[in-house]
């Protein structure tokens, strides 16, 4: 069993901690996203990136009987399921931010891991 952690600090220099992550030590999904700061919202974008991606990824079981590191159980590649994840996340983020003019330019990074055992 693979253990881990998170923790963020808002830092010195900004006043809104803009970072986001998630841990899913039973399923071994990790998922860290940064705001992107001085930009409108960072905060929030990161809370969707992670909200998002983990609702997408959270749905389907990797299984450790899939005939390689690359399948999982719907048939697409973990690779392929993240990148959709992300993709999906980057959608959430652009509705959100037309959808109120103080969202609108958010923006985060994000890093998905997902442990095949």
């Amino acid at each position: 069993m693979v253990r881990s952690a998170g923790l963020t600090d808002v830092g010195k220099v900004r006043s809104i901690n803009q970072d986001s992550f998630q841990i899913v030590e039973d399923k071994n999904i990790y998922i860290v996203a940064d705001g992107m700061g001085g930009h409108a919202a960072g905060d929030q974008a990161s809370r969707i990136a992670v909200k998002t991606i983990l609702e997408i990824l959270s749905a389907y079981e990797f299984s450790s009987e899939s005939s390689g590191p690359d399948d999982a159980e719907n048939g697409m590649s973990i690779e392929e399921l993240i990148r959709y994840a992300l993709q999906e996340a980057n959608e959430q983020i652009l509705l959100a931010s037309l959808s109120n003019q103080h969202l609108q330019g958010m923006g985060t990074t994000a890093i998905v891991g997902v442990e095949h055992r």
